[in-house]
């Protein structure tokens, strides 16, 4: 991949994890307004968010040198999958402290969301290999 495309998979991903860290601890008045926009509320921003997370996590690791891949696309997609899930479930655990409620729905939609996010990196990352290729 481009290296344009790997340094801004790598930004994209830390404040797309930063920013799900601050909106999952912040208290629950200060996010309703943002999370009207989604659809289903709530489960729609979870989703949509481990969704992005899979997507720029997923870009940051993969890597293609024009023959084969540095680190092999399943590895890459369930550490990614495990992370995504694991960050959702401590956040969780860590909601009550801060004032929220965890909730296994918001747990569920984190991990629906994250293996989306893979699999739409990794079909993109596909297609991009297989018609684009590796300009060096």
């Amino acid at each position: 991949m481009p290296r344009w495309f790997v340094l801004s998979a790598r930004v994209a991903s830390a404040i797309i994890t930063i920013a799900i860290i601050l909106f999952s601890l912040l208290p629950q008045q200060r996010v309703s307004d943002v999370i009207r926009i989604f659809p289903l509320r709530d489960i729609g921003a979870h989703a949509v968010a481990y969704c992005a997370f899979g997507c720029s996590w997923f870009a940051t690791f993969f890597h293609y040198d024009g023959s084969k891949h540095k680190y092999s696309t399943i590895i890459v997609s369930f550490i990614v999958v495990l992370c995504g899930i694991s960050l959702g479930f401590a956040l969780e655990l860590l909601q009550p402290l801060f004032g929220r409620s965890a909730e296994f729905k918001d747990l569920v939609a984190d991990s629906i969301g994250v293996v989306t996010g893979v699999a739409v990196a990794y079909g993109f990352t596909t297609w991009y290999v297989k018609n684009r290729g590796e300009k060096k």
